[in-house]
């Protein structure tokens, strides 16, 4: 029967490729995981429910969070389990190795120390329908690989529902299930862990290796709320001591994706609680029962800016003995540090040369083609079944597997990934998807120095989802987040909550004159306006416009007096004005404008408006109101910002200013601007 072309893993065709960060696009042979699309339209490409855009637009720090998050399937070696690893090793080493299960139980006496800002500020970025984290610079994910490596789990054999069927195996299964009546019986009421630990640890007993890895596999694998030992989980026990291989591996991913999308529908739900409520009372719960450590090591390989100093790695060592008892780094902002952390991410880390580590044979020196067939390498064929789709079968659970997604962890380029449809309606056609032969007839193993590229039209459609979730952001008000230092005009509200209002920095060409002229404009009402307790005349923006690296905001207190609401009103018209002349750009919204922010630089400065006005300046604000709205054109017309007509109007706006200078102050005023401006 021959091969389903649909289902081989490679594609390898002549593409515009570009690199990650952008540049020139350039036509080349490559090399993409299957399966991508031929077309970016259709509904594959709308914006996933839970993107980084699915939190509120709050400044919330996860430490104001109601939510509590207990994580009981972190659980850290301690002085008795690691001297009964220890002794069983010596005993049953070469068996572990042929089960796959050494480096995995050899993990479990490492000491992980909890990075919490970092954990949460990840998981913050976790997409439930692409299973990836969803970053500015693009998709990364915990993959079958990473599973491999740092845990030490296979990703081939029989899959954990497997039972035993011999009736030697059934025999061992019933004298641990015995065991385990024991105990519950006694005063712990459970089967209790400890317990257990202490009934068979130097017993001599003949199913105490069977015991071992009972135990082993509750209270570092497949952990549940009670910390017991789980009967069901004794067929799996039994197997593995036999030497027989079990792909762990799916299994224990299935179980961290199904976690990361727990823990991120709580984020969100805990943040809307936070911005939405008047009581902070409640608050919301979750355990999360993986082996929730994987997701911080995984950052810590990858993410240079969070990487603490590692420990050397001794030969024989696992790769998550560099981790043991290591201190996370303390950084200020997670939240900008992944935003910015594009070209610094190590795609590919465990391809590295360290002191210590063996590169498995999918790290070769030189790309590989592999022909496929039954005498294929195991590490070979471990690495393909890590770059194929598939379902991730658990207990009790289905995950979706898509490494086309992130193929540049896997030194593949990167194209725009297509829609895979589930075969999760049983858990035995979700294994038969993930444990069906490869397709292939040849295996691409790419140089492990490499790097990958993305097609020009992935870059160009990332771009573009990411600009529609800034929009989204931008215009969906804060709740009852507020600093002053980010007022950009004063929304006054008779309850506790204060709306940002965002302002773009991209300044259409033109309007240099504009910028001087409203300078003008703030220094003329600064010297109308007498200083009050908590407002300086000198600390007036209306607007600051400053051509260096910082916005300085000014922090006015939002206490507003009952006859301001005119004030209010007559604000929002000149905005209403400013923003019919301003003509909409990429990442920018006439409709997010709330003054024009105009600045060469990269980036925007806040404007900061007092509210607390003197007596008498109605008039002053009706006038500057009538005159901004001269200058919105027609809405038939396109929208544009001539030259000399704009400057035409500033010349008439700066002598209408010198007039109510001198209805307020007499001549004093006019004879000291007469020099500097000409008669209306």
């Amino acid at each position: 029967m021959e091969d389903d072309p649909s289902n081989t893993i490679f594609e390898v065709s002549e593409r515009l490729m570009v690199s990650p960060t952008g540049g020139e696009p350039y036509l080349r042979i490559a090399h993409f995981l299957k399966p991508s699309i031929t077309s970016i339209s259709g509904p594959d490409f709308e914006l996933p429910q839970f993107g980084p855009c699915s939190l509120p637009p709050s400044s919330l720090e996860p430490q104001d969070w109601p939510l509590k998050v207990t994580f009981s399937g972190w659980r850290n070696g301690h002085k008795t389990w690691v001297t009964w690893v220890d002794q069983m090793a010596s005993l049953h080493q070469s068996k572990w190795k042929k089960a796959g299960i050494y480096e995995a139980i050899m993990t479990s006496t490492c000491h992980i120390r909890r990075d919490k800002s970092l954990l949460l500020g990840i998981v913050e970025r976790w997409c439930s329908e692409t299973k990836s984290f969803l970053f500015p610079w693009g998709e990364a994910t915990i993959t079958l690989e990473d599973a491999m490596i740092l845990g030490g789990y296979s990703v081939l054999g029989d899959p954990v529902l497997s039972p035993v069927e011999c009736e030697e195996l059934k025999e061992i299964e019933e004298k641990l299930k015995e065991a385990r009546k024991r105990i519950v019986a006694s005063k712990a009421k459970k089967a209790c862990q400890s317990l257990w630990i202490k009934t068979f640890k130097n017993s001599g007993n003949e199913v105490e290796h069977q015991a071992f890895l009972a135990c082993w596999l509750s209270r570092y694998v497949f952990v549940t709320n009670h910390q017991t030992i789980d009967e069901h989980l004794f067929p799996v026990a039994i197997q593995l001591a036999r030497g027989t291989r079990i792909a762990l591996a799916p299994a224990v991913l299935a179980s961290i994706y199904r976690d990361l999308s727990l823990l991120k529908g709580e984020i969100v739900a805990a943040a809307k609680l936070k911005s939405c409520k008047d009581v902070d009372d409640d608050v919301l719960k979750l355990k999360v029962q993986s082996p929730f450590q994987f997701v911080q090591i995984w950052a810590w390989e990858r993410f240079i800016e969070f990487q603490p100093k590692p420990n050397v790695l001794n030969y024989g060592d696992p790769r998550v003995a560099r981790w043991d008892k290591v201190n996370g780094l303390k950084v200020e902002n997670v939240r900008l540090t992944l935003d910015l952390a594009g070209e610094i991410f190590l795609w590919r880390p465990y391809a590295m040369a360290m002191d210590g580590w063996n590169f498995p044979k999918f790290y070769a020196e030189k790309e590989v083609w592999m022909a496929v067939g039954p005498g294929l390498d195991e590490e070979l064929l471990s690495i393909a079944t890590c770059m194929r789709v598939s379902e991730l079968v658990g207990f009790g659970f289905i995950e979706q597997y898509l490494p086309h997604r992130v193929a540049m962890q896997f030194g593949m380029d990167q194209d725009l990934p297509g829609f895979v449809a589930r075969l999760n309606e049983l858990p035995e056609i979700a294994w038969n998807d993930y444990s069906k032969p490869i397709s292939d007839e040849k295996l691409y193993i790419p140089p492990r120095l490499y790097e990958a590229d993305v097609t020009a039209r992935y870059l160009d459609w990332k771009q573009s989802m990411f600009d529609q979730q800034e929009a989204i952001k931008s215009i969906v008000p804060e709740q009852r987040i507020f600093k002053a230092s980010e007022v950009s005009l004063p929304i006054f509200k008779e309850e506790k909550q204060a709306e940002d209002i965002v302002v773009p920095h991209i300044p259409p060409k033109g309007t240099e004159s504009l910028v001087e002229s409203l300078r003008g404009q703030q220094e003329a009402i600064k010297s109308i306006l007498p200083e009050q307790r908590g407002f300086k005349a000198s600390e007036v923006s209306l607007p600051i416009l400053k051509e260096e690296k910082q916005a300085e905001a000014s922090v006015v207190p939002l206490i507003p007096p009952k006859s301001t609401e005119s004030l209010v009103e007559s604000l929002r018209a000149p905005q209403e004005a400013i923003k019919s002349i301003v003509p909409e750009q990429r990442g920018f919204k006439a409709s997010e404008v709330s003054l024009p922010i105009l600045k060469e630089e990269k980036q925007a400065e806040a404007i900061v408006v007092p509210h607390i006005p003197p007596k008498g300046t109605e008039s002053l604000v009706e006038s500057l109101t009538a005159q901004l709205q001269t200058l919105s054109p027609s809405s038939s017309q396109e929208l544009e910002i001539p030259g000399l007509a704009l400057e035409a109007r500033i010349s008439k706006l700066e002598a209408m200013m010198v007039k109510l200078k001198a209805a307020r102050f007499g001549s004093r005023v006019s004879k000291r601007t007469k020099k500097g401006h000409s008669g209306p």
